[in-house]
């Protein structure tokens, strides 16, 4: 059931994204353990376990088990974390599977980057409970973010004595489709100009010039 569900979202995602070329920049099933994700966890201020689940409990045999004896009082002490870089003009769609062993856990799903000042492009909650679901999140993004990494966080007190698996983690990237890319005059008489020309990225263009705006 789970399968057909991913299956049915994959295909609906497909759908949307049109004519739009479609790259995937992240992919994990965890077929091949957890080799990708690293990040930090405060041992010192949290108790948790962590491997990979071979009873199907997802898409396919494995799965990826959090088992969260104590969160702590924050989100971020439990971080599982891997590279993501992000590009400008780009839309970036964040999706997996997850489900509980209780109706009240959560992860605190982020593109973030790797040190201080911890800038966020993408900072969202997503309310895990029994019944398998697929989470998905999207975020546009303005400028190359080299030092980019997708962070899932388990922290918290909500998540204490919760086991948690994750699966089908999946990060694709678009041109964005927000983004304007084909300028020009707009009829309604002299005002300052679109100031662009075949160098200028989609969404980077402005305006200006010497003169008073008109007032059309």
């Amino acid at each position: 059931m789970v399968k057909k569900l991913q299956l049915i979202v994959l295909f609906v995602l497909c759908l949307s994204v049109g004519l739009f070329a479609q790259t995937v920049v992240v992919s994990d099933q965890f077929d091949s353990g957890d080799g990708l994700w690293g990040g930090w966890i405060d041992g010192g201020n949290t108790d948790v376990i962590t491997g990979i689940d071979t009873n199907a409990v997802l898409s396919g045999k494995n799965s990826y088990l959090i088992e969260v004896v104590d969160g702590s009082a924050d989100t971020w002490r439990v971080q599982r974390n891997t590279d993501c870089p992000l590009q400008a003009g780009k839309q970036y769609t964040v999706s997996f599977l997850a489900v509980s062993d209780t109706q009240s856990a959560s992860i605190n799903v982020l593109l973030e980057i790797d040190a201080d000042p911890w800038t966020k492009r993408l900072n969202e909650i997503a309310d895990v409970d029994t019944i398998a679901k697929v989470f998905t999140y999207v975020a546009s993004i303005s400028e190359d973010v080299a030092n980019n990494e997708l962070k899932l966080h388990f922290g918290g007190t909500q998540n204490n004595g919760a086991k948690i698996w994750i699966d089908s983690v999946v990060v694709t990237e678009i041109d964005d489709p927000t983004l304007v890319s084909d300028w020009g005059e707009d009829g309604l008489g002299f005002a300052w100009a679109v100031t662009n020309d075949t160098s200028t990225a989609d969404g980077s263009a402005g305006i200006g010039g010497t003169q008073p705006m008109a007032t059309n």
